[in-house]
């Protein structure tokens, strides 16, 4: 198996949850080319993938700290935008996605009594 080299964008204080999203961008972009670079014998010279300037474009700069929103696993997280910061304590609660009657999210039932 031959080895596939990415690119990276140009050292910056780069958001971290920017960063993944483009990093799986340029590997959707250029899935064609890395499929091929791992069929290729082990003595082939490594498939370079290039780092598209568009994607660069879009990296925000990490600087705060916080909980980001589209990844909230990971707990507090240096290194954030602001469009990845997490928001709290919505204004009005949004009870468009909870049953109306059970106030549960949609196909989550409770449980029965046992008799």
């Amino acid at each position: 198996m031959a080895r596939v080299v990415m690119n990276g964008p140009p050292p910056g204080a780069w958001c971290l949850a920017c960063l993944m999203d483009a990093k799986q961008r340029q590997w959707e972009m250029y899935q064609a080319e890395i499929q091929a670079g791992y069929a290729a014998s082990g003595d082939a010279k490594p498939a370079v993938i290039p780092w598209p300037e568009a994607l660069t474009r879009e990296l925000g700069e990490g600087a705060y700290r916080a909980v980001c929103g589209e990844i909230p696993a990971l707990g507090i997280v240096d290194g954030l935008c602001w469009n990845h910061v997490a928001g709290i304590n919505p204004s009005q609660p949004d009870v468009g996605a909870l049953d109306t009657q059970t106030r549960l999210p949609p196909g989550l039932l409770k449980r029965g009594k046992r008799g």
